[in-house]
């Protein structure tokens, strides 16, 4: 009598075990699927403005003579809808910096290279908080004129957007995935004119 007991508590480990094979191979699959989806629609939508830019499009990403746009399913893979836009260029200094909305702080990140900056203009210390590893580099660079010019694309777009540097790279970033040809064309021109403000602001010598 014990042989057949073993023999069904063998057949039915085994049936558990090639089910939950077929469920991981299943699963996998299904997010493979929606990868594939996710990145479809976003080359689609660079396609419809890549040709008012002149950009050059590669799957979810845009190279234009400015920087690089990209579309993210940030959530990505517990969830793919694309919730969020990026610029990103090159600029000379090496300077890390955010300049991010009060509600948004805590995208700021986290990292021991940069500070709280303490801003003298009421004007945009009201509305955002900077961190930067350069205190003095942070009041020089972000000014009225910048927050302003941040505010102007956050209409434009119809999302909240911050800015990032770091490593000589500058990133602008939309919190939510663009999907019109105008207000993906209103992101590039206008995150390239806030990076022009800020290499402006910032003067000719890089930091080292």
């Amino acid at each position: 009598m014990l042989f057949p007991v073993l023999l069904v508590l063998g057949v039915i480990g085994l049936l558990t075990t090639l089910g939950g094979i077929y469920l991981r191979i299943g699963k996998s699959r299904s997010v493979e699927r929606l990868r594939e989806r996710a990145a479809a629609e976003c080359k689609w939508r660079l396609e419809c403005v890549a040709p008012s830019l002149d950009g050059k499009v590669d799957g979810p990403t845009m190279r234009t003579a400015q920087g690089t746009i990209e579309l993210i399913p940030s959530g990505a893979p517990s969830s793919w809808v694309i919730d969020m836009t990026t610029f990103d260029t090159e600029v000379a200094f090496t300077h890390v910096l955010n300049v991010v909305a009060h509600r948004d702080t805590d995208r700021a990140g986290r990292s021991k290279l940069v500070r709280p900056v303490d801003l003298e203009d009421p004007k945009v210390a009201s509305g955002y908080r900077v961190f930067s590893s350069d205190a003095d580099f942070a009041r020089a660079v972000v000014t009225a004129e910048l927050i302003q010019a941040t505010r102007a694309l956050d209409a434009a777009v119809r999302a909240r957007t911050f800015l990032r540097t770091g490593g000589g790279r500058a990133t602008v970033v939309a919190l939510r995935g663009l999907s019109d040809a105008a207000e993906l064309k209103a992101f590039h021109d206008g995150s390239a004119a806030l990076v022009g403000l800020l290499k402006m602001s910032e003067g000719p010598t890089p930091a080292p």
